[in-house]
């Protein structure tokens, strides 16, 4: 198997060949091939909003003060201190989360399997696999600006078993995913038919 050389961080969107990465259900002997997530570009977003919110008590503060120019002089320091961290420990909370939801969001692929895990919130897993001889079909897509630009898109998988479809969303260099998929469909003696396509519109 031809594969990228790639850094060797568990904590990456992309990597090939994965030291020291194990996951459920792993079986004896299988080898990890590559270890997916959402490109890093998607988190941007939610990584604003948490310095938006963070910056929400310096305006607020600002506001009560040009609207009350006294109005601090009767809240004591300290539960002014007390609100203004508990603010603060509840955005970071909310970004630990985040980041949380992206870590253990994954795509495994394997000798044997594809793998994709998705978590709805920390207490909400879907777990969905299929055997490699099961992949009927697997197409690639980049579309918009941004995703071309960084190359992420979207990896469908046709396959033969219960659940139809698997999807790897948002994902570092799909056309490469998309190779890999197929030549383990060879490698195991089986045909395949790999697609990739690129659109760029906002």
């Amino acid at each position: 198997m031809n594969l990228p050389r790639t850094p060797q961080s568990a904590t990456g969107s992309f990597v090939a060949s994965p030291r020291d990465v194990h996951f459920e259900n792993q079986r004896e002997h299988e080898q990890l091939y590559l270890l997916l997530r959402s490109h890093e570009v998607v988190n941007v977003p939610w990584i604003a909003v948490i310095f938006v919110m963070l910056l929400v008590p310096l305006f607020f503060g600002g506001l009560v003060t040009a609207a009350f120019p006294n109005f601090f002089d009767t809240v004591s320091p300290f539960y002014a201190f007390i609100l203004f961290m508990f603010w603060n420990m509840l955005v970071l909370m909310y970004g630990f989360y985040r980041y949380l939801i992206w870590f253990f969001s994954a795509y495994i692929i394997t000798d044997k399997r594809l793998v994709d895990v998705d978590f709805v919130g920390l207490f909400h897993k879907d777990y969905t696999e299929t055997t490699i001889e099961n992949v009927q079909d697997v197409t690639s897509k980049v579309t918009g600006p941004l995703s071309v630009l960084f190359n992420f898109g979207l990896v469908h998988v046709q396959t033969a078993s219960e659940r139809s479809e698997i999807e790897f969303e948002n994902v570092p260099q799909p056309d490469v995913v998309t190779r890999i998929i197929g030549e383990l469909i060879m490698e195991q003696g089986g045909a395949l038919r790999g697609r990739s396509s690129s659109t760029a519109h906002s």
